[in-house]
């Protein structure tokens, strides 16, 4: 079997309670040889986070985003660190807000590809903003992001897996695949910083998206060979039937679904120091957290009891 790399982000907070259960879950279900790099930003996680990483072999690259005001930007700099830390033959980034609810033997017919992405807003949480959907539908949104590189806007179309509707080739930056000694990592970051730089590129568009704007143009400039993933490796609530990488988002998403619910409460099972530190993480926040993150707060809360 193909050895993988995970590749994720533990910091402070919220994220470090996903990560942690993301590094668990991957360790119960992951059956190909594998290891796991997670990036440590400034704002480091909690000692019993550390410890449980440690426990579980993971190797820690330090990082920080390389784009002003903008967290995502840790996944720059740790997907290039990656090869460098893990010899594997395919390296796999994923957000922290992702769980492995099922047995993983390894990516397939990643030979005859050199990229595998799954499309943007396929998803029943996000993709109902409305940049998104111009990113996802309006060929006029990509023409400034395009000329900016000296390219015009590509003529390819995929296929929205949710509407069956054609959509440009713009991808979901929750689970991206690439083989061994893969040009894109430095790519997406230069891309990504050109993109930002750019007063031509309406900032509206630049965040959250910017990530996954770059992700377009790097695979364009490099003349990537892209696998369009099925939703079983980046899935969301509707689709999780089958769903080997569940992308829950918020932990009031993961308690829709029972098969997500069963294996966090069985994961934090015999951990009481992780627990005692996430109710820490929940009371401190709540003072001063604003009603979606309120909302986050008591999903959580519905998960530990």
């Amino acid at each position: 079997m193909k050895k993988h790399c995970f590749c994720f982000v533990c910091q402070k907070g919220m994220i470090e309670i996903q990560a942690v259960l993301l590094a668990l879950s991957l360790s119960r279900h992951v059956r190909c040889p594998y290891e796991m790099v997670v990036g440590i930003p400034p704002d480091r996680p909690g000692k019993p986070v550390m410890e449980i990483l440690e426990e579980l072999k993971a190797k820690m690259a330090d990082i920080k985003t390389p784009v002003k005001n903008y967290h995502y930007g840790n996944k720059f700099p740790l997907f290039i660190k990656s090869p460098g830390l893990s010899e594997a033959d395919c390296y796999v980034f994923l957000d922290s807000d992702i769980l492995c609810l099922r047995e993983f033997y390894g990516i397939k017919n990643m030979k005859s590809h050199d990229i595998g992405v799954r499309m943007a807003g396929c998803g029943d949480f996000h993709n109902k903003k409305q940049t998104n959907q111009d990113l996802i539908m309006n060929p006029a949104v990509w023409e400034p992001i395009y000329r900016s590189f000296g390219l015009p806007v590509p003529n390819e179309r995929w296929v929205e897996p949710k509407t069956k509707k054609p959509t440009l080739p713009y991808f979901n930056a929750g689970f991206i695949a690439v083989k061994k000694g893969s040009r894109f990592p430095e790519k997406w970051l230069e891309a990504a910083l050109k993109i930002e730089q750019d007063k031509n590129i309406d900032p509206v568009y630049k965040r959250p998206w910017l990530d996954q704007i770059a992700m377009s143009i790097a695979i364009r400039l490099l003349k990537l060979r892209c696998q369009a993933m099925g939703s079983e490796y980046n899935s969301y609530s509707k689709e999780h039937g089958k769903a080997i990488f569940f992308h829950y988002h918020r932990f009031e998403n993961m308690l829709r679904i029972p098969r997500a619910v069963s294996l966090a409460r069985d994961i934090l099972t015999g951990r009481p120091r992780l627990v005692e530190m996430i109710r820490g993480i929940r009371e401190t926040s709540g003072s001063t957290a604003s009603k979606k993150t309120l909302n986050d707060l008591q999903g959580l809360e519905n998960l530990l009891h």
